[in-house]
Parts: C-alpha cells; sequence; structure tokens
C-alpha cells in the first residue's frame, strides 16, 4: 500500500514566508556578529544550542522558529513590542 500526502494546502499558505532576506533575521544575524560575544556564550544566555546560534549566523537557518528569535533577541538586548493598530 502506497501512502499519499495531500500537499494541496501548501498553495494557500500565506504564513511566514519571505521571498527575499528576513529582515528580523539578518538584524539578527548582524547583531550576533557585533556582540563580539561566542557561541557558546550567547547559545547559554539564550538557552539555544550553539549549533543553533551558529547556524543562524552563518546564513544556514534562513527561516528560525519565532520563538527562538525572540530568545535570541531577549539575550542581545532587544524586543518587539506588541502594539494595537488604531481602528477605523
Amino acid at each position: 500500500m502506497r501512502v499519499v500526502r495531500n500537499l494541496s494546502h501548501l498553495d494557500r499558505d500565506t504564513g511566514y514566508r519571505w521571498t527575499d532576506a528576513d529582515p528580523i533575521v539578518e538584524f539578527l544575524r548582524n547583531d550576533i556578529t557585533d556582540s563580539g560575544w561566542s557561541t557558546a556564550y550567547l547559545a547559554e544566555r539564550a538557552g539555544v544550542s550553539p549549533s543553533t546560534v551558529r547556524n543562524i549566523q552563518n546564513g544556514k537557518t534562513r527561516h528560525p522558529y519565532n520563538s527562538t528569535v525572540e530568545t535570541l533577541l531577549s539575550a542581545l538586548g532587544w524586543g518587539r513590542p506588541i502594539r494595537r493598530i488604531a481602528q477605523d
């Protein structure tokens, strides 16, 4: 018996997908480099693995999980505010 996966939903997926470089990940990559901290130190501070930090910094991971981005930003002293947009 052959298993067939239905992937038709991928055509309508409008989630987190950048055609170019993700500006938040680019900011993160630059700030990791500019911090001057070792990969091991930043990874320990953020609670992620050193390979995660290394892969983001080197561009190998282009679309990290939002939770990973948040923890790394926080470890580097940054945060993203959530604010209400004025409604009509």
